[in-house]
């Protein structure tokens, strides 16, 4: 089944074709679009006591983050929201188009919050826009050897 989904306005002219889970769509060029909310189906285990491994990325995967401005950027604002929402942070990596982190579960508010709170953070100072792909990917980590693997 092929169809048309204009979900941004640059999408005007191309053939989408809907593949896997309900809500995922692939474009003609095989990358997938995810639709703007989170699907019903998945869960989040915050407020577990684990520690968090997440991955964010860029609109459209760009590399918003590539010059040394705007990794010090993130890095500014990675911890004004750490001391906010007090949290740890065991390793991180700043790639030229999206994050990985490993921290531990707020104090404050939910590791949800801290991510809004940090993305927003970063793309009120950044003149890109849309700065940040809409969610993120979070893993639990569960074991000593889960965090030795997340942080090699």
């Amino acid at each position: 089944m092929r169809t048309f989904v204009p979900s941004h306005p640059s999408d005007k002219n191309k053939d989408v074709a809907r593949v896997g889970h309900p809500g995922s769509w692939r474009n003609e060029r095989g990358g997938f679009r995810l639709p703007l909310t989170m699907p019903s189906s998945l869960k989040r285990y915050q407020q577990s006591g684990d520690f968090h491994f997440l991955t964010f990325s860029c609109y459209h995967r760009s590399p918003y983050l590539a010059t040394a401005e705007s990794c010090d950027r993130f890095e500014q604002a990675l911890e004004q929201i750490r001391k906010r929402y007090v949290f740890h942070i065991f390793g991180y990596v700043v790639m030229p188009e999206h994050v990985h982190l490993l921290v531990s579960e707020p104090s404050r508010a939910t590791l949800a919050r801290a991510v809004q709170a940090l993305k927003t953070s970063v793309s009120k100072q950044s003149k890109e826009t849309p700065f940040w792909q809409v969610r993120y990917y979070d893993f639990n980590v569960f074991s000593g050897a889960k965090r030795t693997e997340k942080l090699r």
